[in-house]
């Protein structure tokens, strides 16, 4: 086959895969309407409104970790047509509903169709391509996830001030990865292991074992993410402290993460050419760099350059994360660690506070910008473990 063909059989099924991006986009799109959501359901006090959010995380987190397995078991294509038949089904049925407690519940259904499908959609990259398209689609997948987002939350931005019911109508975008899942989407054919793969196989005794240099990856990718919601969760009140901004600052500060992800997004294949094993490593530094400018920054400037740097290498990082546990994962666990990878960090969401809490109990004259250098600190560490690994596991994180 010529390298024309082989690139025309390869677009399909590239599309369909960055077609899922859809279903991650939708993940929080409904963010910046909440305050027009709570006039749709006045019996609930407005803080509470804001579990038509949070409620789907948690089941995200629950579905993702499941349904590598089950994919394993009942095939990768019915379960993603099942999980944005769910995401269908439970973010669109609650533009008819009033009663905030079924809103709820079809809310939890959604949550459940989006953990399986982004849990899947990095399992099926993994399957179904390697070597540099592998880790440009990932690179790819993100950037286009993140575009799709802004889009849609601009689109529901405008769509709540003429009739905020009508919001719900946007999770029909899901729509347009279900046709190419049906009609395009193959079940991914179980290709030759890496003699890395095989050997991890080997050790967990054929069975599906995701392996123990896996499971320590995920859990660094989980720790890691601590310090960076602290950051954004506090840089409003840093320039307030500082007294150089107020919130509206610290939107515009925040806004500037995109063009970082977006821009390490674009150029992550370029990324892994350049530092190789390494470009896990060399994302968490770019982080750290921005981190540090958080930390001891004292004017607006410093701090959207600080943003920047932080969305570049929390782009670098996490497809470079992807890709090594796609190459040191047998085939067969490949699912369940995509859902580990994808789910587990979302703890940090919910331990954040308690987090936040610790350090300012910990610190004698805390400041908000204390809190950032500890953050700081932390991923110091992770960068050195992890540096660690690259350079002990070079062969194994280098195959393909």
């Amino acid at each position: 086959m010529s390298d024309n063909a082989k690139k025309t059989a390869l677009l399909l099924p590239i599309i369909t895969v960055l077609s899922l991006c859809f279903a991650d986009a939708l993940t929080n799109y409904l963010t910046p309407a909440m305050a027009d959501f709570a006039n749709l359901y006045p019996a609930v006090e407005p803080a509470l409104v804001a579990q038509i959010i949070s409620v789907p995380t948690l089941f995200y987190m629950i579905s993702s970790v499941v349904a590598g397995g089950m994919a394993d078991k009942f095939g990768y294509k019915p379960m993603l047509i099942a999980g944005l038949t769910l995401i269908l089904v439970g973010g669109m049925v609650p533009m008819a509903l009033s009663d905030f407690t079924v809103v709820l519940i079809f809310r939890a259904v959604f949550g459940l169709g989006i953990g399986i499908c982004m849990a899947l959609s990095k399992a099926l990259i993994a399957l179904m391509f390697e070597g540099e398209l592998r880790a440009r689609l990932y690179g790819y997948q993100n950037t286009l996830g993140t575009v799709i987002m802004a889009g849609l939350q601009i689109l529901a931005g405008y769509v709540v001030v003429v009739n905020a019911r009508a919001a719900y109508a946007i999770h029909g975008v899901a729509a347009i990865a279900l046709v190419m899942v049906i009609f395009v989407l193959k079940e991914p054919e179980k290709k030759t292991e890496t003699a890395v793969q095989k050997d991890a196989e080997n050790q967990s005794a054929g069975r599906a074992h995701v392996p123990a240099l896996a499971l320590i990856l995920i859990i660094m990718f989980t720790l890691r993410a601590l310090p960076m919601i602290t950051i954004m969760l506090n840089t409003s009140g840093m320039l307030l402290e500082l007294g150089v901004g107020d919130a509206s600052t610290g939107g515009l500060v925040s806004a500037c993460m995109t063009g970082g992800t977006l821009a390490a997004g674009v150029l992550f294949v370029y990324s892994e050419r350049i530092f190789k094993n390494y470009t896990a490593a060399a994302g968490l530094t770019i982080e750290i760099i921005g981190g540090l400018l958080m930390s001891f920054g004292t004017s607006v400037p410093v701090f959207i350059l600080s943003y920047i740097l932080m969305g570049f290498g929390m782009i670098t990082f996490a497809p470079a994360m992807n890709v090594i546990v796609a190459k040191t994962t047998p085939k067969a666990a490949m699912g369940t660690a995509m859902g580990l990878l994808v789910s587990i960090p979302y703890l940090a969401n919910f331990v954040a506070p308690y987090y936040m809490l610790t350090v300012q109990k910990i610190l004698a004259n805390y400041t908000t910008q204390g809190m950032f250098k500890v953050g700081v600190a932390i991923q110091v560490v992770l960068a050195v473990i992890l540096y660690y690994i690259c350079i002990k596991k070079k062969n194994e994180i280098l195959a393909d």
